[in-house]
């Protein structure tokens, strides 16, 4: 090998390397962002089909005359059963609170200590109803219904306050609502 084709050699080989090393710090900087998303209350990554929608608001915002705004400034919507714009559990919880007409929404282990509310206070509501609905009891107060959500083998309650007395058929899509909330962020 003369030391022309040796200095070929080296330059391509020194070329792919540094190819290989930056596709490498871009996967490794993917996954750190995926993971500071999750660590957020984000979901870990977007997807194609959410580049695209955000595309086509983006030329709806055009069209109506309201370009650039931001997602923090879309309101979030249930859409289809699905929530839509939602960047937390509790702004999911408050998006099914709206949809179904009530005053409160509350998820809570098993053992008494929530994992979203739409209440400021949810603590105590936690503790109490869960044990209550342990009991195999519901609460004396109208208004107020318990329904049981089994998510990852684990027991969460929901806990829906309403103005209203709930009867059977809503409190049952109301916790399919709150199971897709789980899904999709605990």
């Amino acid at each position: 090998m003369d030391p022309v084709e040796y200095m070929l050699f080296l330059l391509t080989f020194t070329a792919l390397a540094v190819a290989a090393l930056v596709i490498a710090a871009g996967g490794i900087l993917y996954y750190l962002m995926n993971i500071q998303n999750l660590l957020a209350g984000r979901p870990p990554s977007r997807t194609e089909e959410d580049l695209n929608e955000d595309y086509l608001t983006n030329i709806q915002a055009m069209v109506s005359g309201h370009p650039g705004v931001p997602d923090a400034e879309r309101a979030p919507s249930d859409i289809g059963g699905e929530v839509k714009g939602a960047e937390s559990m509790q702004e999911h919880l408050a998006v099914l609170t709206e949809k179904h007409r009530l005053t409160s929404l509350t998820l809570a282990s098993a053992d008494g200590l929530s994992i979203g509310s739409t209440r400021p206070d949810p603590e105590e509501d936690a503790a109490e109803f869960s044990y209550l609905f342990l009991q195999g009891k519901q609460p004396d107060e109208s208004g107020i219904r318990l329904f049981e959500i089994l998510h990852n083998g684990e027991t969460v309650i929901g806990i829906a306050r309403s103005d209203q007395d709930l009867g059977q058929d809503e409190v049952d899509v109301i916790r399919q609502d709150a199971e897709t909330a789980l899904q999709k962020w605990v």
